[in-house]
């Protein structure tokens, strides 16, 4: 863990610099491209895991090369169709053309990012992770910075992301690409298509996942009196969320793919217990600095109820999302895959009638719920997960025929 203290601070010098990217075009009186750029991003952000076949819950515990190529291949393949896709649909049709088109550059580069990062993962090499970080930081800030200066149109800030990702992707790449190209020879269209096939769980849970992330930013304007607290605590949540899911939790990946692949006793566990604990420190960093900056920017005009279903609400669906986020990959590395579909499925179905509900209070009271409901039990299902897996003597096996999950066998003795 000591070996991750530098590199987890170049990560979070990162996690700054990606701020200060969103305060360049704001100072520059660049609204339109701000607003332009946050929904761009919302789409692709929603749809890049799923696109991307869920590479980042799968590629880490492949431990025979060939296959680990055909997982790469498969996801790049899949990435580069439905980018090509969104071109097309831009080429094609006028009237969605920029956002097509922005879409289609984000969400290749962005992908690519996601693979590499994986790649990452799969060797355990965590300061590799937050180099490419700040190189995204880096990037963005500089060519947010050009396209300010230069007053280009609204539309091509989506280049600052897309070449920061471009850039980052490459880094890890470059890094890591060789030890996999070594199985190109042995790689078949027949093993590619199955790795496909077999991430057809975990691909529709991302995309479940992604509806359900957005669930509490759609349902900000029904909120009544509360919207504007509700927007500023999502707003300030959207910090701590990023640093749980891109700082933290490529630590936990690499110490559970590696306790899998590496059988040690106990070892497995641990790993899940410090995802947990780490993401539980910094929900309880959160949670006052979140709760105290929505009530005190927004909430001057609301009585003692609604103040009392906000603060419910924004801990049990947002903050407590800080609590799993670095724990997000951990199902499907374990093998739950089928579980972690159901888990996402019966979520988006809990928080569908959230849109339905007139009544602000309801509206958060009922997120505060489904959330914390869903949270807890997610953890749950890890922990099971990780105990079942090393409680007894057991090995992860990765074939030809793809991941199997928990290959359990008695003790000889």
């Amino acid at each position: 863990m000591k070996r991750r203290i530098v590199p987890m601070l170049l990560g979070l010098s990162a996690q700054g610099l990606t701020i200060l990217s969103t305060l360049v075009p704001i100072a520059f009186d660049r609204l339109d491209a701000v607003i332009q750029l946050v929904t761009v991003m919302a789409v692709a952000t929603a749809l890049i895991p799923g696109l991307c076949l869920a590479v980042s819950s799968r590629l880490p515990v492949v431990s025979d090369p060939t296959e680990a190529f055909a997982v790469v291949f498969a996801s790049a393949a899949t990435l580069a169709l439905f980018s090509a896709l969104f071109a097309a649909a831009g080429l094609l049709v006028v009237d969605i053309r920029s956002f097509a088109l922005a879409c289609s550059i984000l969400i290749a580069a962005q992908g690519a990012y996601t693979i590499s990062g994986a790649i990452a993962t799969r060797n355990y090499d965590y300061a590799l992770l937050m180099r490419m970080r700040l190189a995204y930081g880096l990037g963005v800030v500089v060519v947010t910075l050009i396209c300010c200066v230069l007053n280009l149109e609204a539309r091509a800030f989506v280049l600052a992301p897309a070449s920061a990702s471009a850039i980052a992707a490459s880094l890890g790449l470059l890094a890591h690409i060789g030890r996999l190209s070594h199985h190109l020879g042995h790689l078949s269209w027949r093993g590619v298509l199955r790795q496909v096939f077999q991430a057809r769980s975990l691909t529709v849970a991302q995309f479940l996942s992604g509806y359900s992330g957005q669930v509490g930013a759609i349902a900000a304007a029904g909120l009544g009196p509360l919207a504007a607290s509700w927007a500023i605590s999502v707003r300030f949540t959207a910090g701590f969320q990023t640093v749980a899911s891109q700082i933290l939790a490529p630590s936990v990946d690499i110490d559970v793919s590696r306790a899998i692949r590496e059988p040690e006793d106990g070892a497995l566990r641990r790993a899940v217990m410090r995802g947990s604990l780490m993401g539980g420190a910094l929900a309880l960093v959160a949670a006052p600095v979140v709760l105290a900056l929505c009530l005190l920017l927004g909430a001057e005009e609301i009585g003692a109820r609604e103040t009392a279903a906000l603060c419910f609400g924004v801990i049990g669906y947002q903050v407590l999302s800080v609590w799993l986020l670095p724990s997000e990959r951990v199902m499907g590395l374990l093998g739950g895959q089928q579980t972690r579909l159901i888990w996402d499925g019966l979520r988006a179905a809990a928080l569908a009638p959230v849109l339905l509900l007139n009544s602000g209070i309801a509206k958060a009271v009922w997120l505060g719920v489904v959330g914390t409901l869903f949270y807890i039990a997610y953890m749950a299902i890890c922990w099971r997960l990780a105990k079942s897996g090393a409680g007894r003597p057991a090995r992860w096996r990765s074939s030809r025929q793809g991941l199997r999950g928990i290959v359990r066998h008695r003790d000889s003795t």
